[in-house]
């Protein structure tokens, strides 16, 4: 899950450069698309609030399916090649 997060944060950082630093997780995912992109927003809050309890809380991360959190990333990722494919 940590990592998952990870890569999320570095496509987050390439897909949308005006992200503050130290942006929040929630603010991060105002960004993210909907179900039309195949994504499960209540899932991915689901995983945020139970990563920021980890990061900030002090609980223990429990075995959890990060597989919503690395599906944006991938989408970013997607998103940021296919930019640099159409600028040349």
């Amino acid at each position: 899950m940590v990592e998952a997060f990870r890569v999320l944060e570095y496509w987050l950082r390439r897909a949308h450069p005006d992200l503050p630093e130290g942006f929040t997780w929630r603010e991060a995912l105002q960004r993210a698309p909907g179900s039309d992109k195949g994504l499960d927003r209540q899932r991915l809050l689901n995983l945020v609030e139970r990563y920021e309890a980890y990061r900030y809380g002090g609980c223990r991360l429990e075995e959890t399916d990060p597989g919503e959190v690395l599906r944006w990333a991938a989408l970013l990722a997607r998103g940021a090649r296919g930019a640099r494919r159409a600028q040349g």
